[in-house]
């Protein structure tokens, strides 16, 4: 079946951007302090002491097309640089101009010779012949402002502009990211490394985009990176699910049938207290299939946390049950209310799952699948009332 492309194409180019973006930044270590901008003076800028770098990113997902002398891509960024030089935003001596795209270069285009580096004047006296055309209304605008330029910015802009043409595909780029993060982590993490790196940097460029950052810098990636990779440590993990999870309304109506949500109803527990328990439960569900997932936790590290958090439990709950022996059924729906927020809302067990990992969503969210599996309860007759459904068949 044949893929219509024609509606992701924009979505699916400003992902591109970003990637390649992050790529750039990566392989960028060795300058001196650069820092990345997005659709400042052009879809990404990279700046360092020395240099200014202008790249266009064009992203074809379905393209068999070559770029060819008269191809909008190569006309429209053009244009952009143009004009640019022209109102003096930028010193064409000190800027590299690259456009990256994911179509071909035709073999006999003047984008070739560009590319190749071949004779600068030729290549302008080329361009120039084609910028005499006044029929092609799309490009008309990109002609003008190149025909405005002055030889000098002419010269300076063909020796610095560079093309980078269908070898970078999305996967391609997604390669080279890895390979330099290679030099940051082993190779077992370079999965999770990557899917964690590219949800902050895609986070950050959105603040960015929104005027709150004024840039990324080369030192914020790195200093991001030295924090995932120190999450993969043998006594750390890393924090996936930082935030608390609103629900909609069908949401909480379908938590509503489980048992660890029965549970708290037992112990009439308000619907305020009840969100955060619920909002607990799926960050610590979500955290631990993730963390098995990405191959950072082993199955037996989740038993023995389970077995110490059940142990935990048990001690205080027998206390519990010393206290409503033979109490009628009110006391001991207060007596469990007040045994479940003094234990596990208004303080949290000191048992983690590694050492460096403290985070209360996981430890009280982790009880929550237990009590989901009636392995805990807050109510001194749980069993009793909920026999029949256990989930942990």
């Amino acid at each position: 079946m044949d893929l219509d492309f024609s509606a992701k194409e924009p979505s699916l180019g400003y992902f591109y951007q970003l990637r390649y973006a992050l790529f750039l930044l990566l392989s960028a270590r060795q300058q001196e302090n650069p820092v990345i901008l997005i659709e400042a003076l052009d879809d990404i800028e990279i700046r360092n002491n020395q240099q200014v770098n202008l790249h266009q990113t064009k992203y074809h997902a379905n393209s068999k097309t070559n770029l060819s002398d008269r191809s909008s891509d190569f006309w429209k960024t053009l244009r952009v640089w143009c004009e640019q030089i022209n109102t003096s935003l930028i010193n064409p001596k000190e800027t590299i101009f690259t456009l990256v795209t994911t179509e071909s270069i035709s073999e006999k285009s003047i984008i070739k010779k560009i590319k190749d580096k071949v004779n600068t004047q030729e290549i302008i006296e080329e361009l120039k012949e084609v910028a005499k055309e006044t029929t092609n209304k799309t490009n008309i605008k990109g002609y003008q402002a190149f025909n405005a330029l002055n030889q000098e910015n002419k010269n300076k802009l063909i020796d610095n502009m560079f093309i980078t043409d269908s070898s970078l595909d999305f996967n391609e780029v997604d390669k080279r990211i890895k390979n330099e993060l290679k030099l940051s982590a082993l190779q077992s993490q370079i999965d999770p490394l990557l899917e964690r790196l590219e949800g902050w940097f895609f986070r950050i460029c959105i603040e960015h985009l929104q005027g709150s950052v004024d840039y990324i810098s080369f030192n914020d990636l790195q200093k991001q990176i030295n924090y995932i990779v120190d999450s993969f440590k043998e006594d750390n993990l890393p924090i996936d699910f930082p935030d608390k999870i609103q629900l909609t309304a069908e949401e909480l109506e379908k938590i509503d049938s489980m048992i660890f949500s029965k549970q708290l109803d037992l112990i009439d527990i308000s619907q305020r207290v009840k969100n955060a328990a619920i909002s607990n439960y799926q960050r610590a569900f979500n955290q631990r299939s993730k963390w098995l997932k990405d191959d950072l936790l082993n199955p037996q590290e989740e038993i023995d946390f389970d077995k110490r958090l059940i142990d935990e439990w048990q001690e205080k709950f027998d206390l519990l049950l010393d206290a409503t022996e033979g109490s009628d059924a009110t006391v001991q729906q207060a007596q469990g209310k007040d045994f479940y927020i003094s234990n596990y809302v208004q303080q949290t067990s000191n048992i983690f799952i590694r050492n460096r990992f403290q985070e209360n969503y996981l430890t009280r969210g982790s009880y929550h699948m237990l009590s989901d599996k009636l392995k805990v309860g807050w109510h001194p007759c749980f069993e009793d009332l909920l026999k029949g459904n256990n989930n942990d068949s």
